[in-house]
């Protein structure tokens, strides 16, 4: 055969790739005609279930309760070592990141969710009354925010009454405030209770010191025979004993004064001076604290809804900023009364020095007679 002519495959034409293309074409076009007439034999069905999905959500939207959200934000200062705010002291071993935790807890713990449900009476609430666990019911619309790299703290409240999830919020950022100072004022009373305590016992030491002296005195015959020199020795001790008892009211007082005057220089915080007893026991300070925290939660709540330049916010600020000054006034007038101790202290040591001073002379010339 002629290798020239071509051969029977080349001479007929070649069909698979067409014809597979164009079948998969029409079976793609099929399907799709296909789903399409279902959907148009069907089409009442679709549309009745996508009206009736979409009156469900509307109904939904209209009938749901609304929830309105409170929030208010507070600073958690660091808890100091020392009351006094020097190094000696006692000292408390606090990490301070356990105790931030230990503050985001309690914030949310069952004690103080209780006191607010007793305060705000919210058994009765129409959120809560039906609830079998009320506070967990509460606690769960309470929310802690801490924020990053910062003391601060957001405590937002869900309630369906507006007013309701303002005095929730503002009723645990107080009970939250009043637990923390009588926590701190509780420290300072005990530390105080315990240098007084060694105070006594130093006075007992010095005390029985004396009388060991005095024995030994009369043991060895160096007592003068002249009445005048037991009355001498017996003023004598007295005296050093009352001069002792100023010296340890001068440490104590010395020490508040130093933290007070700290706070007026702008070195020291203001929770230093709010944990000393004259100061944390005080009525008018824990009003105006009290007063500064419902301030602050309103003004957090206002700038939600306002901006800064707002008639509400800036009442607000005022309120606040007369509220703050009102407190550092009373801090000044405590603060001086705090002053004023040291310094009648300080008095009452040198003159107290000066006739232990004079007895001492005294003593010990009718011993060289």
């Amino acid at each position: 055969m002629d290798s020239n002519q071509p051969s029977a495959d080349a001479r007929l034409p070649s069909k698979d790739s067409s014809s597979e293309s164009g079948f998969g074409q029409a079976q793609q076009n099929f399907n799709l005609r296909h789903y399409w007439h279902i959907i148009l034999e069907r089409r009442w069905l679709v549309i009745a279930t996508f009206l009736g999905v979409f009156s469900l959500s509307i109904l939904y939207i209209f009938k749901a309760p609304r929830v309105y959200r409170a929030a208010a934000r507070i600073q958690i200062d660091r808890e100091y070592d020392n009351v006094f705010g020097s190094e000696a002291g006692f000292v408390y071993d606090t990490r301070q990141e356990d105790y931030l935790q230990t503050q985001y807890r309690k914030l949310k713990g069952y004690n103080l969710i209780d006191a607010v449900r007793q305060e705000l009476t919210l058994d009765s609430d129409e959120r809560y009354r039906d609830k079998i666990d009320i506070i967990q019911a509460i606690s769960d619309d309470v929310r802690v925010n801490p924020i990053r790299m910062s003391r601060l703290v957001d405590i937002s409240v869900d309630h369906t009454n507006p007013e309701t999830a303002k005095e929730i919020a503002n009723s645990v950022v107080n009970n939250f405030v009043e637990d923390n100072l009588d926590f701190r004022v509780a420290k300072t009373y005990d530390t105080v209770t315990a240098l007084e305590t060694e105070a006594l016992n130093l006075k007992a030491t010095w005390d029985a010191a004396e009388q060991e002296v005095q024995a030994y005195i009369q043991r060895e015959g160096l007592l003068s025979i002249e009445k005048s020199q037991d009355v001498l020795f017996q003023s004598l001790a007295q005296a050093r004993s009352e001069l002792t008892k100023a010296q340890t009211q001068q440490a104590l007082a010395e020490a508040s004064s130093s933290q007070v005057q700290a706070f007026l220089d702008g070195s020291g915080a203001a929770s230093e001076v709010a944990g000393l007893p004259l100061i944390a026991l005080d009525p008018v300070v824990a009003q105006l604290k009290t007063d500064i925290a419902g301030t602050k939660a309103e003004l957090d709540q206002a700038l939600t809804r306002y901006k800064r330049l707002h008639p509400t916010v800036r009442q607000l600020d005022q309120r606040l900023s007369s509220f703050t000054q009102s407190l550092r006034d009373r801090y000044q007038e405590l603060v001086a009364s705090i002053q004023n101790e040291a310094s009648l202290a300080s008095k009452n040591v040198a003159e107290l020095g000066k006739v232990v001073a004079g007895l001492e002379d005294d003593q010990m010339g009718l011993n060289q007679l």
